[in-house]
């Protein structure tokens, strides 16, 4: 499925709006791990991380923050 990325927003959500289906969303997953270089920690993964691109951003930097604290 291919997305013009100039009308993917904050607000796009994932699964309903993207077609992200669960595969997609774990290689997301992984490609943002290698990109930015920190480790997700599954016991924290929930659905709702998942609902819009806002929503998975603001788990990404919560995590990167907490992993750059250590």
């Amino acid at each position: 499925m291919e997305i013009d990325a100039a009308v993917i927003g904050e607000d796009s959500r994932l699964f309903d709006e993207l077609g992200l289906d669960s595969t997609t969303v774990l290689g997301l997953l992984m490609t943002i791990e290698e990109e930015i270089g920190i480790e997700f920690d599954t016991g924290t993964l929930e659905q709702h991380h998942f609902e819009t691109v806002g929503t998975l951003a603001a788990y990404v930097e919560e995590q990167a923050a907490e992993q750059a604290g250590e």
